[in-house]
């Protein structure tokens, strides 16, 4: 006795396989948990005011769904006459080891820090940004929930390896190039990359860790905010008063003037350059518009000076 077989004609619309809302909530779930992850990282990645992940922060995001991140030996290439490093990555479900996600990768020697570097750096790092590619693939949505960008930090940091980063020590983005030997040369905070314009000497301190935002804006002196006959320190603390957040950093920059024998004037310089939004139509400095953050930025760049 023979039967028919019979073919099943295949799907052409999409369907919905789960509860939409169920997914959402599973995804805000670990997006919750994510966030709280990147919130206490000791060295977050902060281009342009916005948080980016790591190989690792993306490792971690892929731990809530047993995925992981592998990929096949890195190769050598070359792309339009450009040698460097090729790899293939793939997302796999630690469960079933099947692979759910790919991604290609590339390390060029055209990149800024990586002409000279090793061949072994330069795989490393290709199967690296494949590795997060990968896992981005399948998990950005998660990341956005959380309030990050879904591109890989490893593809922001033209090039650079985590340690050459540099982050303005003024408005806190990743937007610093060495500036040219023509112009004085030093750091600058390079406005074309979204940043503030910040200038600092060849001979910054860059071990020093970054001043963070204040989550809300102090309040200013209620006499005056600054007192020019005092050197920049803030006006008028009542006798046996605790002064505010920014009075004393005004008065650690009214120190760090005097320890450095500058004058008004030369500091008033120094905001105008570091800071050119401060500068009225007029030319002058408007110190009003200084927070605190920008105060104890100052205080520091004087002990630079």
């Amino acid at each position: 006795m023979s039967e028919a077989l019979s073919l099943r004609e295949p799907e052409t619309g999409l369907m919905v396989r789960r509860e939409p809302a169920t997914v959402l909530a599973e995804a805000q779930r670990a997006a919750a948990a994510l966030r709280d992850v990147l919130a206490s990282k000791a060295k977050k990645i902060i281009i342009n005011g916005e948080q980016y992940l790591e190989f690792e922060d993306w490792s971690t995001c892929a731990s809530f769904y047993n995925i992981a991140a592998g990929s096949d030996d890195a190769v050598p290439c070359e792309v339009e006459g450009v040698k460097g490093a090729k790899a293939v990555a793939y997302a796999i479900r630690t469960d079933t080891g099947l692979r759910i996600s790919s991604a290609v990768a590339y390390c060029l020697r055209d990149e800024e820090n990586w002409e000279e570097k090793p061949w072994f750096q330069l795989a490393s790092m290709a199967q690296t940004r494949a590795c997060a590619k990968a896992l981005r693939n399948v998990l950005s949505r998660v990341v956005v929930l959380a309030g990050a960008r879904a591109t890989p930090a490893e593809e922001m940091m033209d090039g650079a390896s985590r340690a050459d980063v540099k982050t303005c020590p003024a408005c806190g983005k990743a937007a610093i190039i060495k500036g040219k030997a023509e112009f004085g040369g030093g750091w600058v905070c390079f406005k074309k990359k979204g940043g503030c314009g910040w200038k600092g000497l060849d001979t910054y301190d860059w071990t020093k860790p970054m001043i963070e935002s204040p989550a809300a804006p102090e309040p200013r002196p209620a006499a005056a905010d600054v007192a020019p006959e005092a050197g920049l320190a803030a006006q008028a603390i009542g006798a046996g008063a605790e002064p505010s957040p920014l009075d004393a950093a005004w008065i650690k920059v009214k120190e760090a003037r005097e320890a450095k024998q500058m004058s008004r004037d030369q500091v008033m310089a120094l905001i105008g350059k570091t800071w050119p939004s401060l500068k009225t139509k007029g030319g002058e400095v408007d110190l009003t518009k200084m927070d605190l953050l920008m105060v104890q930025n100052l205080a520091l760049l004087l002990g630079q000076e």
